[in-house]
């Protein structure tokens, strides 16, 4: 998938509790357009947790 010019990977994950209760986690990771002294990492990561299970993911 490509977001503003970049190759994003994804993955999707389901959390439930014992009480039965379930929240979706999307989890997005490109790669770092503009490593510098402070952030060298070689990825970017973004999270987003939400209980609406009828979201298409990435749509």
């Amino acid at each position: 998938m490509e977001n503003r010019g970049r190759k994003v990977k994804w993955a999707e994950t389901v959390y439930s509790t014992n009480a039965g209760s379930t929240m979706r986690i999307l989890v997005l990771r490109w790669a770092n357009p503009q490593p510098d002294l402070f952030e060298q990492e070689k990825s970017c990561c973004h999270a987003t947790g939400t209980n609406d299970n009828e979201l298409e993911a990435m749509a």
